[in-house]
C-alpha cells in the first residue's frame, strides 16, 4: 500500500467469522518486536488501544457483519512505514495472521 504524507491509510482484515474473540492489529518495524497498536471486537463501542498508541493516530471499524475489520492511519509520515499485521484467535485452528507492508512517500 502506498499514500502520501498527510493521507489517511487503511488496512482491512477479513476474518471471516464472528466470533468471542476480538481481532488485534499490530505494527512491526524491522529489527524490533511487534507492537500492538489496538484490539477490537464487535460488542465494543470503541478499540482498546495499546501501550503508546492512541485515536489520534489510529483508529478501527468493523462492519456490520461483525466479520471484516479496518485499521485507519490517520495524517500518515514516514514513521508509519512499517509491517502492519492483524491476527484473530480462532477456536479451532488457534491464530490466524495476515501482513500488510506500509509505505509512504
Amino acid at each position: 500500500m502506498s499514500v502520501n504524507r498527510g493521507q489517511t491509510a487503511t488496512f482491512n482484515c477479513d476474518v471471516g467469522v464472528k466470533n468471542n474473540h476480538a481481532t488485534f492489529f499490530l505494527l512491526q518495524t524491522p529489527g524490533k518486536s511487534p507492537q500492538l497498536i489496538l484490539y477490537h471486537h464487535h460488542s465494543y463501542t470503541e478499540p482498546k488501544y495499546g501501550p503508546g498508541m492512541s485515536s489520534v493516530h489510529f483508529g478501527s471499524s468493523i462492519n456490520s457483519a461483525g466479520t471484516e475489520y479496518q485499521l485507519i492511519i490517520k495524517n500518515t509520515d514516514t514513521v508509519d512505514t512499517d509491517t502492519y499485521y492483524c491476527a484473530k484467535w480462532y477456536e479451532n485452528i488457534g491464530f490466524h495472521s495476515d501482513t500488510q507492508l506500509g509505505k509512504n512517500y
